[in-house]
């Protein structure tokens, strides 16, 4: 068997250890807060209320929605879990003075276990609730991020003039409010 020189071991290994570094080229710089791409000045371009026209309110509101519509998927996932518990336990339970299980339709019908029906349905409501959920989080920080910048950009602009336009509802009939400020 031949065995390599000490030379070509070495041209070898030192070809090995270059390689990488020739093929993908200069190593990537590294990002500390001195050269970070996201740095104050960046920060105040970009300004989220949008010059003190956005407030959060529609960030805020969809988050409600979305936070109401995860609620009503995990009660409707409970409920098809309970109603499915409640079907199996009913099938389940013999009857009559000769023990028999129950000759109604709700245990036998055509498309298949109802307690397997049921606790798919609830699985599936239970899991399209979790991304809902998370939506809504992600909709309260924008939320919160937007109304800062609000404050913010309000704070540092107090002269401006400023028109509001609320909706109001009372007893007797509803309308809108226009406020000026001058």
């Amino acid at each position: 068997m031949l065995r390599p020189s000490p030379a070509a071991a070495l041209a070898c290994a030192l070809a090995c250890a270059l390689a990488p570094a020739c093929a993908h080229g200069p190593q990537p710089p590294v990002i500390t807060s001195a050269n970070s791409p996201t740095r104050d000045e960046d920060r105040a371009e970009r300004d989220l209320s949008r010059g003190g026209r956005e407030r959060g309110a529609v960030e805020f509101t969809l988050a409600g929605v979305t936070a109401a519509l995860s609620a009503t998927l995990i009660t409707i996932g409970a409920v098809q879990l309970h109603r499915g518990l409640e079907i199996r336990d009913y099938c389940a339970t013999p009857v009559g003075s000769p023990p028999e299980l129950p000759d109604d339709p709700a245990c036998y019908p055509l498309t298949g276990d109802p307690y397997r029906n049921a606790a798919v349905s609830s699985g599936l409501s239970f899991f399209l609730a979790v991304p809902v959920a998370v939506a809504s989080g992600f909709l309260v920080r924008r939320g919160l991020r937007v109304k800062r910048d609000y404050q913010e950009w309000r704070a540092a602009n107090p002269g401006l003039a400023r028109a509001r336009l609320s909706p109001w509802a009372g007893s007797q009939g509803g309308g809108v409010a226009l406020q000026l400020r001058f």
